[in-house]
């Protein structure tokens, strides 16, 4: 980011640090394992090419924009790597990330996926759902196989919120697997993502 004078105002600060976000989430995707993830906060891009988009069903008419951003609020090497692609054998929960539970969704047939409930009250839906834990390892097989990312750390001693910096970039990509924020609807991902909770909460006695 480049230098801002100390009597720049919040607006323009922030405004600042989304056109770094966007240009840093714009480079070269990369796949998940890499070294050079930071272990600092800040936000991440997926990105998928069009065999990818297409097996999702969200094809996006060859644009070259990523699928999902999200934020770290600790560490993306934690938040992307682990949370998310579930490398180095990480004992993965699709009910903590947003993510796996829309790809979860729109692969629960084509992958076999099993959904769990995360509630044990039958109808406590509000609770969501995970996968039986060889699905689990099998989602992540095919994260790591099949998508790629790009981060940007958040800048130190800037007095931004990340979820600000966060919202601007999803509204300047509106990628199709985020639902907050978004700027178009999400009817059919919310549906498949409704009709898995409900399989997994038909399974509580």
């Amino acid at each position: 980011m480049s230098a801002l004078t100390s009597a720049a105002r919040p607006e323009e600060v922030l405004a600042e640090a989304v056109g770094d976000a966007v240009q840093a989430l714009g480079g070269q995707p990369r796949r998940a394992g890499a070294a050079d993830v930071p272990n600092a906060p800040g936000l991440y891009a997926i990105w998928a090419d069009g065999a990818v988009t297409e097996q999702l069903g969200i094809g996006q008419d060859g644009r070259a924009a990523p699928i999902y951003i999200g934020k770290a609020e600790r560490s993306l090497r934690e938040r992307d790597l682990r949370a998310h692609f579930g490398v180095d054998d990480a004992n993965v929960r699709s009910g903590s990330s947003t993510l796996r539970r829309s790809l979860s969704a729109l692969l629960a047939d084509e992958l076999a996926l099993r959904p769990v409930p995360r509630g044990k009250i039958a109808g406590d839906a509000s609770k969501g759902f995970s996968l039986h834990p060889e699905d689990e390892r099998r989602l992540s097989a095919w994260m790591q196989d099949r998508l790629e990312l790009t981060t940007w750390a958040l800048p130190t001693a800037l007095g931004i919120r990340l979820g600000d910096v966060e919202s601007r970039v999803i509204r300047h990509w509106d990628p199709p697997l985020n639902i907050v924020h978004a700027l178009t609807p999400r009817t059919a991902l919310r549906a498949a993502r409704a009709a898995l909770r409900s399989r997994a909460h038909a399974t509580i006695p």
